[in-house]
């Protein structure tokens, strides 16, 4: 496909839109500079151009936008009228294999409330939505659940919470490496979106052997 063929020439950047293609995305517009596409289970829009220009018009401030790179990002924002915005790292990880001694368990629906309270930016709506997906896992030790990780609804790694009394015990990266386990054995590439300054998810990340994209990524809403 040329789409993937365009994707690839820039495979680090774009794995959110080769993974999003993979499982069914609709393509909005694509040529030799770029594709716009919207996420088939999270309806996102996806931006990956070397010219942006000619894709604006089919994005109309709708919904979140995903911008691939920081060149033209800030001429996305203003044209397409978006308020807000999120600057991230994007880490993936490059092996087909990863050790992990932890089994994750699928969040229960009586615990949403414990997760909500403890991981607001969703909501209890986003989080149901996320559970329906079999995005959203979690571990406990002697009964309690010790922290919680998921997918978000584009299929990115994140949601990373470990419970207060149970941190600096190692759980954090037990969660994310039984979490890379269990994308890589769907067939997936394990990859997610770091905020630009948080240095202690950039530095598990790399104690976890991901690896840095070579730009950042921009999220529009």
């Amino acid at each position: 496909m040329e789409i993937e063929r365009y994707l690839n020439r820039n495979f680090p950047m774009n794995i959110p839109l080769l993974e999003s293609l993979r499982k069914g995305a609709k393509i909005l517009k694509a040529n030799d500079s770029g594709v716009l596409m919207m996420d088939a289970e999270s309806e996102d829009l996806m931006l990956s151009a070397d010219d942006p220009v000619p894709f604006m018009a089919g994005i109309q401030q709708r919904g979140y936008l995903l911008f691939i790179g920081s060149r033209n990002a800030g001429e996305v924002k203003q044209a397409c009228q978006y308020q807000h915005e999120m600057i991230c790292h994007q880490y993936y990880y490059p092996k087909g294999h990863i050790e992990t001694d932890l089994t994750l368990e699928v969040v229960k629906p009586e615990e949403l409330d414990f997760v909500n309270a403890h991981y607001p930016h969703y909501g209890e709506d986003g989080l149901k939505d996320v559970l329906e997906l079999g995005y959203l896992f979690c571990a406990h030790h002697e009964g309690s659940m010790v922290g919680f990780i998921g997918r978000h609804m584009d299929g990115s790694m994140g949601m990373l919470e470990i419970i207060p009394e149970f941190r600096r015990q190692g759980w954090g990266e037990r969660l994310e490496k039984a979490l890379i386990a269990h994308v890589l054995q769907e067939g997936s590439i394990p990859y997610g979106h770091v905020v630009v300054g948080n240095e202690p998810s950039l530095r598990l990340q790399e104690k976890l052997g991901m690896v840095l994209s070579p730009d950042t990524v921009a999220w529009f809403w």
